[in-house]
């Protein structure tokens, strides 16, 4: 995930948010590096077949597969920033921009701050412009 970040030139991790299935690979890793974790809930739900087939040619035996296996794993290190019912909930939880269009916003946003003071200065004077 570290090395996914630094690809996409993402250098505070708290800015990024990791969605995966799988609470203690995927949540305890984004945990790890800082990033917010949303838990698919709704990717750990399997129907009967899939669910034979990985309990015959998974080789770990302390791989989870089901949601009630999933939230027993789940603990400190890995607790999900924001559970999703489904991949449509993200969007309920976060919004997702270029690099260009944050860095742009951040550069307003730190130019309204410095303006902001002697704007709110010449309003209580009673001057307009």
């Amino acid at each position: 995930m570290k090395r996914i970040l630094d690809d996409m030139g993402v250098k505070d991790p708290s800015t990024a948010v990791m969605v995966g299935d799988n609470i203690r690979s995927d949540g305890t890793a984004a945990i790890a590096l800082g990033m917010n974790y949303a838990w698919q809930k709704g990717g750990t739900i399997i129907d009967e077949a899939t669910l034979r087939c990985y309990r015959t040619f998974c080789q770990d035996k302390n791989y989870k597969l089901t949601t009630a296996e999933h939230l027993e794993q789940m603990n400190e290190t890995n607790h999900p920033t924001e559970v999703l019912e489904s991949f449509k909930d993200l969007s309920k939880y976060y919004r997702f921009t270029t690099q260009e269009k944050a860095l742009e916003a951040k550069t307003l946003t730190n130019s309204a701050k410095k303006i902001a003071p002697a704007v709110m200065k010449r309003m209580a004077n009673g001057k307009s412009r």
